[in-house]
């Protein structure tokens, strides 16, 4: 047995001889490599390397969407980004309504997996805080009460158990939205009332003409482009929602309907810009003037996960004709 041990050894020997120096070279890199991610420090910092390489999903979600008695098209993309190692998702629509010159962002951070907190009862509310200069109720029961998120208190100090009520509050930098109880079914019961809900949201307590002129104030544009930018944002709301893994229905159940069945919101950081841009159609000049308003908004349980909502329309200034005829105004 010694003697064919001996004689194997002398034939492996042999044959590295024979191997060319670049083969050695290969075999010695292959077994280094080997050696070297059989380190347990080794692999956590290769697979550490690997989670935080972020992963990106897209999707189209072109769907028509009806203004007044007319349909129109409106093409959705969506961009989800995922970064694991620190736990956050990106979600990002756009939406361009090409028979208006619309298009809207939307782009929302949240966390990949929600932290589990215990909510234990309560005797009375000692956790009542204030959050942009107004008091607020934490999540929780006091025995008497429940309350299902964090939002206002309207239990005992702003229009207290006003549960059927539209009103708004005026903190620090936020305006905070009490939806009521029958805004927040009638939005359950038909999910494309969602424009009609960001109307009362950005309008007030108005109705009829009056909302649509509020709405146009609060987003900086003509009345005409206010029910195309509200159903252009409600359908990418509708994609925000289902990249979060919701129906739409589900969502308004899980996240803006309060203890009480109805809702809250908030909005802020409200900016508007414009600026002049020069585009050819048709190797005519045109002049644009484009628009655009900005505002953060956030939804009863996400308060803390807002949304911004960036709205971009364009006015015609002038055409310069081919053929050197005058400039004519749109």
């Amino acid at each position: 047995m010694r003697e064919k041990l001996i004689e194997d050894r002398h034939n492996l020997s042999g044959k590295m001889k024979k191997m060319k120096p670049r083969n050695k070279h290969v075999v010695l890199a292959i077994i280094l490599s080997f050696l070297i991610f059989s380190l347990p420090i080794t692999r956590a910092i290769a697979v550490g390397d690997l989670l935080r390489q972020p992963r990106v999903y897209k999707f189209n979600f072109d769907t028509k969407i009806e203004i007044g008695r007319e349909e129109y098209f409106l093409e959705r993309n969506l961009v989800v980004t995922e970064w694991y190692h620190n736990n956050t998702r990106k979600i990002f629509a756009t939406g361009r309504l090409h028979s208006y010159g619309i298009r809207v962002n939307i782009t929302k951070f949240t966390k990949i997996v929600k932290e589990k907190t215990t909510v234990k009862p309560r005797t009375v509310f000692p956790g009542k805080y204030y959050w942009d200069g107004l008091l607020f109720l934490p999540e929780g029961n006091n025995g008497t009460h429940w309350v299902k998120y964090d939002h206002d208190d309207n239990y005992d100090t702003y229009h207290p158990q006003e549960w059927y009520t539209h009103w708004n509050l005026t903190g620090n930098s936020k305006n905070h939205v009490h939806l009521s109880y029958q805004e927040v079914q009638d939005w359950k019961a038909d999910t494309s009332r969602t424009a009609d809900v960001l109307a009362g949201i950005l309008g007030g307590a108005a109705a009829g003409t009056e909302l649509l002129i509020a709405v146009a104030m609060y987003l900086g544009c003509t009345v005409p482009l206010v029910l195309p930018i509200l159903a252009a944002v409600a359908g990418l709301l509708v994609v925000i929602v289902w990249a979060k893994g919701y129906l739409m229905v589900t969502w308004i159940e899980d996240v803006v309907e309060a203890a009480h069945g109805d809702g809250w919101c908030w909005c802020w950081s409200l900016e508007r810009y414009y600026w002049y841009s020069l585009w050819t159609y048709f190797h005519c000049p045109w002049l644009l003037r484009v628009h655009e308003t900005q505002w953060w908004m956030s939804w009863g349980a996400e308060r803390d996960e807002p949304e911004l909502i960036e709205v971009q329309w364009s006015i015609g200034i002038w055409h310069l004709p081919m053929g050197g005829r005058e400039c004519r105004r749109l």
